[in-house]
């Protein structure tokens, strides 16, 4: 049985939002207008420049393992795997800025912006580096990012079915490579802070939904209810709708500098262990020009690469299927965190990390 995330008096989170919606009917049966129940955060927020971000942390030990979630997600996506990693070190969850608890931050929301507020909070926060960086989807992008800005807070790497910056995307109706959709455009430098705040703040409080939670085809309806209710609810947000549009607003260029950067220089991570955990993908051809098989050789070729980023890393393909590993494989992404996170303590006696272990698929 899922034990409840609780928030740090020891409230399950679905009470509280019970309790609110409760509220919510009585201020309504007298005709008032309901003042703004709150959803309370399952971490803190710390300041990361001017802005808040939402930081979960849990566990105890070092090196601390820090989860990147992937496109358009929430911190609460790793609520399967987090308590798993905790058991053996500390570990911390965030929202991206616009994102749930989090408030709005710089625009636009470029991978260089969003990898220096996630230092910031870190270091505010008291939690000291160097991390193993996790990362999933576009997430994994990101921590690269993270990787190649600040090498020197990193100690191991686990990227869970990351994008790759030469990987195929669906544009006007066909497939193309990211950096093909690029115009060039010149990526903004990241802004250390905020002079003040965009617009109304929007913290997140309880609505109206006409759902409560995912259908269970969804990989989402794995979490717990009062979870789902909260990524419902968190997803209205109209600071989440620009916070996600402006990801995407430099994401070729970005693609294209760091495809250069790894061009010239393939191992970026040196012998930090690394492990790149992927699906067994079946695609669908959408523009017809590349073959369902093309796509999936080009994916696990591009993923292999991605493997190679340290001369300790490796690839490990689950063979049943998945829609999102964090969600269907939990045990899987632990089981791939503590290795890199065995190999990359001190005590391991490797300069930069002892080997991995030489399997690739479990």
């Amino acid at each position: 049985m899922r034990r409840a995330w609780r928030l740090k008096r020891g409230v399950p989170v679905r009470q509280i939002v019970g309790v609110a919606i409760a509220l919510m009917a009585c201020f309504g049966l007298k005709g008032q207008p309901a003042p703004p129940q709150l959803i309370p955060p399952l971490g803190k927020l710390v300041d990361a420049g001017g802005h808040r971000l939402h930081l979960n942390c849990t566990g105890e030990g070092s090196p601390t393992v820090v989860l990147e979630s992937g496109t358009a997600e929430f911190s609460m996506v790793w609520a399967l795997v987090q308590p798993g990693i905790a058991q053996f070190t500390r570990v911390c969850s965030y929202d991206r800025a616009g994102y749930a608890w989090s408030d709005a931050g710089p625009l636009p929301r470029t991978m260089s912006q969003i990898a220096y507020e996630l230092r910031t909070a870190l270091a505010n926060a008291a939690e000291k580096g160097p991390y193993v960086l996790v990362g999933a989807t576009l997430g994994g992008t990101i921590m690269r990012v993270f990787a190649n800005t600040y090498p020197g807070d990193v100690s191991g790497m686990v990227l869970v079915d990351s994008t790759h910056e030469n990987g195929f995307i669906v544009s006007h109706g066909k497939e193309v490579r990211i950096g093909e959709t690029s115009e060039n455009k010149a990526i903004p430098p990241v802004q250390p802070a905020m002079k003040e705040p965009r617009g109304t703040p929007e913290p997140l409080a309880v609505r109206p939904t006409k759902a409560s939670a995912f259908v269970n085809v969804s990989p989402l309806s794995k979490l717990p209810r009062d979870l789902q209710r909260i990524w419902i609810i968190a997803k209205m947000q109209s600071k989440y709708d620009e916070a996600l549009a402006s990801e995407f607003t430099f994401l070729p260029e970005e693609m294209n500098k760091l495809f250069a950067a790894t061009a010239a220089n393939p191992h970026p991570l040196g012998s930090k262990p690394l492990i790149v955990l992927i699906r067994d993908l079946e695609y669908r051809s959408v523009g017809g020009a590349i073959s369902a098989a093309d796509l999936a050789s080009d994916r696990k070729k591009l993923q292999a690469q991605l493997a190679t980023l340290s001369t300790n890393g490796k690839l490990t393909i689950l063979k049943e299927p998945s829609q999102e590993i964090a969600l269907d494989r939990p045990d899987a992404v632990v089981a791939a965190v503590r290795e890199v996170f065995q190999a990359a303590k001190p005590e391991s006696g490797a300069a930069h990390g002892a080997a991995l272990s030489p399997r690739s698929q479990p």
